[in-house]
């Protein structure tokens, strides 16, 4: 760690540099993983969620070594936020090179940008990227104007002040960006930081904009009351009616945390997979999370469904055609590669679920 310090009254800037020029390619808009517990400690494989967290990537200096990262100072006390709190020049760091697709469109004719102080890490650096004669669009929320943040570049976004209002669903940035006069819905838009804002903003658009959804890219940051993937605000495991939240809140590399533990687990004990079966699209779902967990099945050469069931699902797999198989095997690009040796193994005309044996 070489440098730290204030750059609003809750945003701080942490810059991190490493020993040798970092080569993997990077998007602004991605961010970092970082180490804050050893993974391999008893602690670490027992409570893997507690191990790494992520920040986004501010700046990346010309040399490649040097970035810089800002951490928003919100009220609190988990590990994430006494890490940004309390790191100090000379400590050591590490961290995981960079994760997400959460970075602008190429083609788009215009770029909305929506969210609010944990957004604008994002935003700053993914603005800057965009030449001066692309089309922006945008909304930034915080509580007041000493909160902030300077984006630097040729682009603007318009701020608004919650004063004192929840940041929670805020009613303060779903209203300001019902306000903008935007020139129509082709473009592409990003949305970022307290999830229920974010969910709300995305149906504003859909419903009354009429937005294509592949065009919304959604980055929910935070929730309140957020205790990790599998519990809410009570410490209790999410009960069905609460699937809309979970969807919304749940960040890829958690489950990715997760998904692999699961996996890590088993073999631990000796066994050996055979077929990995879940259903993270059977409530709405999302695709992210689906392309995710596709992925160890091609590392484990075993068979994977994913999909329900049900209309729409055929863009994505199709069912194996034996009576009462309600599998779906994946037939996209990324899907197909992994699963690749997964359908040597399978029976004739049968998918993995319903082999025999």
């Amino acid at each position: 760690m070489t440098d730290t310090g204030l750059v609003t009254p809750t945003m701080r800037r942490i810059r991190p540099a490493a020993d040798e020029p970092i080569a993997f390619p990077y998007r602004p808009g991605q961010h970092i993983r970082v180490q804050l517990n050893d993974p391999l400690s008893v602690s670490g494989m027992l409570l893997p969620l507690e191990t790494l967290r992520t920040y986004t990537i501010w700046d990346l200096g010309p040399d490649r070594r040097a970035l810089e990262l800002r951490a928003h100072l919100y009220d609190g006390d988990g590990i994430g936020l006494r890490w940004a709190r309390e790191v100090a020049p000379g400590d050591p760091v590490t961290f995981w090179w960079p994760q997400s697709d959460f970075h602008t469109r190429d083609d788009a004719p215009f770029h909305l940008f929506a969210g609010e102080e944990t957004a604008s890490v994002a935003f700053g650096p993914m603005i800057r990227a965009l030449g001066s004669e692309a089309r922006v669009h945008g909304v930034l929320e915080s509580e007041s104007s000493e909160h902030d943040m300077p984006l630097s570049g040729p682009h603007e976004l318009a701020r608004v002040h919650r004063k004192g209002a929840s940041v929670a669903s805020s009613a303060t940035l779903v209203s300001a960006v019902a306000a903008l006069d935007l020139p129509g819905n082709t473009g592409a838009a990003y949305l970022a930081g307290e999830a229920l804002t974010c969910r709300l903003i995305r149906d504003h658009l859909v419903r009354d904009r009429n937005w294509p959804r592949k065009s919304i890219k959604v980055k929910p940051f935070w929730t309140p009351g957020k205790r990790g993937l599998h519990l809410d605000e009570n410490g209790r495991f999410h009960a069905p009616d609460r699937i809309p939240d979970l969807l919304a809140t749940a960040r890829i590399e958690e489950v990715e945390l997760e998904f692999r533990a699961q996996i890590d687990a088993v073999a631990a004990a000796g066994l050996t997979p055979t077929h990995l079966d879940w259903r993270c699209l059977a409530d709405g779902g999302r695709d992210d999370v689906f392309d995710l967990t596709v992925a160890p099945a091609g590392l484990l050469a075993i068979a994977s469904t994913g999909r329900r069931c049900g209309p729409g699902s055929a863009r994505r797999g199709g069912r194996c055609g034996r009576a009462g198989c309600r599998s779906w095997s994946p037939a996209s690009s990324t899907a197909s590669r992994w699963t690749s040796k997964a359908r040597r193994r399978r029976t004739r005309g049968c998918c993995a679920s319903c082999r025999p044996g």
